[in-house]
């Protein structure tokens, strides 16, 4: 019986190295495939100064001797999420933040840049922050921090970037959770497959739990493996394409 469980818990490693190997090859290829790509990303939307409606006609909010209603913290990034730069002549048309039409901006400024010295400019009228173009590397971005008179949390991002399709909401590719899908979908495959095999041999209870335990930790052990690697050469790529 100890014999059965060697070679099929043999033939299952060896299987799921070679289908790691393919899977690491694959996510390499994609990752570092040459894309351009800028998306933005919602940092906060909080509610500064309001008035319940109950008693709004009594009570009056003033900022810089005007008058405002629910007024609101927006802030949010700007971000070169390609992994090729964007330079200022990419920009065929300013990137834009418009809110709705009732709405008003009361203030912007850029709160963070990074990396720092960016020396990024911005503008805005009523309803519209306008970033001015500017060259950003892979992985660069622009943090812009306003407050908003009559916010209603609707708004969109206008612009033209040579190469970039469209502006989309930023989608983090978070490596370990591919790795954690990939290792549960090879956990689960190599098991049916083993207890199969087992009980076509007369395994017992023990010797399956046994089996299921080991395929599971050796599984953990590459796939950690095999993220790591992957981490290490997109950590390179980054630092040569800074450079």
């Amino acid at each position: 019986m100890d014999e059965i469980i060697r070679d099929n818990l043999w033939q299952i490693v060896a299987s799921v190295i070679a289908l790691i190997a393919i899977v690491v090859a694959i996510c390499i290829y994609l990752l570092q495939k040459q894309r351009k790509k800028f998306s933005y990303e919602v940092i906060a939307t909080t509610s500064l100064l309001s008035v319940a409606e109950e008693v709004e006609s009594k009570v009056k909010i003033i900022y810089e001797d005007k008058p405002v209603k629910r007024v609101h913290l927006f802030e949010i990034s700007l971000i070169n999420t390609g992994n090729v730069p964007i330079l200022e002549s990419d920009f065929n048309r300013p990137i834009s933040i418009v809110f709705d039409e009732n709405a008003k901006i009361l203030s912007a400024e850029i709160s963070e840049e990074n990396p720092k010295k960016l020396d990024a400019e911005i503008e805005f009228d009523d309803n519209n922050i306008k970033l001015a173009p500017i060259l950003l590397n892979p992985g660069d971005s622009v943090t812009i921090k306003s407050l908003i008179s009559e916010y209603n949390k609707d708004f969109t991002i206008d612009g033209r970037i040579v190469g970039v399709k469209e502006i989309n909401k930023r989608v983090e590719r978070n490596i370990e959770y591919i790795f954690k899908y990939i290792s549960i979908g090879f956990f689960l495959t190599a098991i049916v497959i083993g207890i199969y095999n087992l009980l076509q041999n007369g395994a017992t209870v023990a010797n399956i739990v046994f089996f299921v335990i080991l395929i599971g930790m050796i599984i953990a052990t590459l796939s950690k493996i095999a993220e790591l690697i992957v981490k290490v050469i997109l950590a390179i790529r980054k630092t040569e394409t800074n450079f």
